[in-house]
Formats: C-alpha cells, structure tokens, sequence
C-alpha cells in the first residue's frame, strides 16, 4: 500500500518516545518567528498540521484523495516539475516558507528541494535528518538568513553536529544534504 515502507522499517530504531530531531524544525520555525505560507509536501504536511493548526495552515498533507482533488494533486506535481507552474503557483499564493521531508518518495521532489537550494531567490536556513526548512529571500526574512543560512561554503560547519555524530543516520543525511546543496565531494 505504501511504496518504500519495507525498506523505512529496516531502519527503525528500537525505543520509546520521540525520535531524535523529531520536533526540533518545529522549534526552530517558532523560536524565529518564522511564517507561511508554507509550500510543503504530503510526507510533512500532518506533522506540520499537528504542531501550527491553526496558526499556520499547509498546502498538502497525506490524506490525499480524501482532502485534495486529483486537479489538485497534479496541479502540485507540475510545481516539482514546471519551472512555470512553480513560479505561477509562488505568484499565486506567495510563498514564504519551503518546510519539507527530504526523502520524500516522489520521484520529482528531490530534484524540486535541489532547485530551490540552488535558487537564489530561497535560502536553506534549517536542516536536520528529516526536515529542511528554505525562507524566501525576501526583506522581512534578512535576519533570520544572516544568522542561519546554510550554504555550500559553509555547510560542513552549519551542519558538525550531524558530519561528526556517532549516529550513521545523522551522517548519512548530512551526505544527502550535502548532495542536495551541489556539494557532492
């Protein structure tokens, strides 16, 4: 029912409680005043109704066919995929925040994250093993991208704590990041 869900549950770690990171991206968009709207995809988009509704609303969850007609959802694919439809749908509902789930399994979406990475128009200021969080280079988003932004200069330093932790996972997602930012040395 869930493609990819045998290989995530080869992956799961053993325990109680919260995962690690698990809600450290929403702290970091509320500890900075951060605001939508939100551009963000299904695989984020109930985490992200659970912590902001409704303060904040989303623009896709994965409730799918039951929130969201099938117009809608291709009309959300082609932003992944169409330079166009995406600079359409930014007019549109004007976009401040991009907060996703890096590993979604839509075969455009991370191509659409290291579009966006290589956008000036959109800075990386937030990324850990499951969330990355872009604001638009805007006015009103200058300080928080003077104090955050992590770019292909200074990512080994922004993101140490994942590069030197002793978790493989944290690495890993520090390598993928890297990838996604056009830093694949």
């Amino acid at each position: 029912i869930f493609p990819g869900w045998g290989a995530l549950t080869k992956y799961k770690e053993f325990g109680i409680g919260l995962a690690p990171y698990e809600d450290q991206s929403v702290a970091f968009f509320k500890e900075q005043g951060l605001t939508g709207p939100i551009f963000n995809n299904a695989d984020i988009g109930s985490y992200l109704i659970y912590y902001f509704y409704p303060k904040e609303k989303v623009f896709f969850d994965n409730r799918f066919a039951d929130a969201y007609s099938d117009s809608f959802g291709k009309a959300y694919l082609s932003m992944l995929t169409d330079k166009d439809k995406w600079q359409e749908a930014l007019a549109k509902y004007d976009f401040n925040v991009i907060y996703t789930y890096h590993y979604d399994a839509s075969s455009s979406h991370r191509s659409f994250i290291w579009q966006r990475m290589q956008d000036s128009d959109w800075a990386l200021v937030y990324a850990d093993p499951f969330a990355v969080i872009l604001v638009r280079n805007v006015p009103k988003n200058q300080e928080i991208i003077k104090k955050f932004q992590i770019t292909r200069e200074n990512i080994g330093a922004r993101l140490e704590h994942l590069v030197k932790s002793s978790e493989m996972n944290d690495q890993i997602a520090a390598a993928d990041i890297f990838n996604l930012m056009g830093r694949d040395d």
